[in-house]
């Protein structure tokens, strides 16, 4: 990538200010402009979270050996180390799946303590757990190596540092792509009008890409995700908790448990 080129990303979660980040410090020159339809307190990804589960087991080979290599950067990196908070990780459910990414886990040497417990000795290991409804399970899977991390700090933490790398950030709404005469990508056009122009445009939506693409790019059929890419949701529930409260439940561990069409 040649210095001082403009490089435009859309959107500002988790992969646009990734995104950013790393373009900052690996091509200084180039001028990068962060573009977020809202504003930055108030973001409504799922990049925002008072946590997110960081873990390893990834069915997907690739994403597998990804997810190995993020969560040691969780924990060891100067900066990001700072979010992370290890946890046991508790999984209820889905033996099928997680006995097929276990075989790939020691395939790649990276099972450490992750084991299968019966369900006596999962009652055992977590007293407080001896109300949880296990059905017909004869096992758990633990993964003592697991953790989380606060999403909504790392992120702003994050575009703040990406600030101070001389990353700019652009409160707008992108309407539509620009393209030359040749078909090349010129910016876009906001909704209030303004021409944003750059020598590479990024689109970084999440679940908002394929609506997004359809919208700003109609006549590019080629840009539209079709079925390559699907959206999806969860519903969340937050509970602030005593301090006794806290006290008593300190000790549990990340609990995934299926419990039929809610996950």
């Amino acid at each position: 990538m040649e210095m001082n080129n403009v490089i435009l990303i859309v959107g500002s979660g988790v992969w646009g200010v990734s995104t950013a980040y790393h373009l900052a410090k690996t091509v200084p020159r180039c001028r990068i402009i962060l573009m977020e339809r809202s504003t930055w307190a108030k973001q409504s990804g799922p990049s925002v979270d008072v946590n997110k589960i960081i873990r390893v087991e990834y069915e997907d080979p690739t994403y597998l050996h990804l997810a190995v290599r993020a969560q040691k950067v969780w924990r060891q990196h100067s900066f990001w180390s700072q979010f992370y908070h290890p946890a046991e990780k508790l999984t209820v459910g889905e033996l099928e799946s997680q006995k097929r990414i276990y075989a790939q886990m020691h395939q790649m040497g990276i099972i450490d303590g992750a084991r299968f417990l019966s369900i006596p000795e999962t009652k055992q290991r977590y007293p407080d757990l001896q109300g949880m409804a296990f059905h017909d399970l004869e096992e758990t899977y633990l993964n003592p190596d697991s953790g989380w991390a606060d999403g909504t700090r790392a992120l702003k933490q994050t575009i703040d540092e990406c600030v101070k790398l001389g990353v700019e950030q652009l409160h707008a709404t992108a309407s539509r792509i620009l393209f030359d005469d040749k078909g090349d990508c010129l910016g876009v056009l906001t909704d209030e009008g303004d021409v944003v122009t750059a020598t590479y445009t990024i689109i970084a939506a999440g679940a908002h890409t394929p609506k997004l693409l359809a919208d700003i790019a109609p006549g590019r059929k080629g840009f539209h995700v079709e079925d390559r890419l699907m959206a999806s949701g969860c519903v969340e529930a937050v509970v602030k908790l005593t301090a006794e409260q806290h006290s008593d439940m300190n000790n549990l561990p990340i609990t995934i448990h299926d419990i039929g069409p809610i996950y």
